[in-house]
């Protein structure tokens, strides 16, 4: 399935839904969002009785391991949930979410094949991260029928951002996924058994720019890619 954030009412009601759900915001309010879908797809895909018995990962974290926070409010303390990201090691977040937060790289884990009943990716994709080595990992990782999330920046129309460095030269340029690339993405988890409801592949359908980074220049919203790994 894929989903893409298409008006600012969509992103209220996603806020909206994490402060009634009794659940934390994430500390970038626009990404109340992504949390939404994460809870909608642990919601339907997953009975409450298995919750403890539930293995998750977040593959890049990010330092306030929003993602890790939301998934063990959700499973509850029984639930292993690991993460990797950037920067390993931190310490306040591992002991109040009992969780472990590695420095590893992103495509070479070093976790268990076939281990994984859920995968997360939040915000990642479009940072120069190499897809089909990343895609690779997750079917490695992901146990037959587990499910994936992964979501990234989106617009409609074609954005030349190749010529903008947000975080400096020594970084990749800066990338918002388009109806093409969304579609190069799908066929590229495809090819490692990741499969995505086709009847939900990218559209060109206009959308409303949610996001305005005017240091950037650009304007954009965000899209979700979700799936399952194919039974072997």
């Amino acid at each position: 399935m894929i989903k893409y954030l298409s008006d600012i009412k969509e992103l209220a009601d996603s806020i909206l839904f994490i402060e009634r759900a009794g659940l934390s915001h994430h500390h970038d309010p626009y990404k109340d969002w992504d949390l939404s879908i994460l809870v909608e797809l642990v919601k339907s895909n997953f009975k409450e009785l298995d919750h403890q018995r539930m293995i998750c990962g977040d593959i890049g974290s990010g330092k306030r391991a929003a993602g890790c926070r939301l998934l063990r409010e959700l499973l509850g303390n029984d639930a292993v949930i690991k993460a990797v990201d950037l920067q390993g090691g931190l310490n306040e977040v591992e002991r109040e979410l009992q969780i472990k937060v590695e420095k590893r790289d992103f495509l070479n884990t070093g976790w268990d094949s076939n281990s994984f009943d859920l995968l997360i990716s939040l915000s990642v994709i479009e940072h120069g991260i190499d897809l089909n080595e990343l895609c690779k990992e997750v079917s490695r990782l992901l146990k037959p029928g587990g499910k994936f999330l992964f979501t990234t920046d989106y617009w409609h129309e074609e954005l030349n951002t190749m010529h903008l460095y947000p975080y400096g030269k020594e970084q990749p340029p800066m990338k918002v996924f388009s109806p093409s690339s969304i579609m190069k993405f799908t066929d590229v988890l495809a090819r490692y058994n990741l499969l995505v409801d086709a009847n939900t592949m990218a559209s060109e359908k206009k959308l409303d720019p949610i996001v305005h980074w005017a240091r950037m220049g650009k304007s954009y919203t965000f899209a979700a890619v979700i799936g399952t790994k194919g039974s072997q």
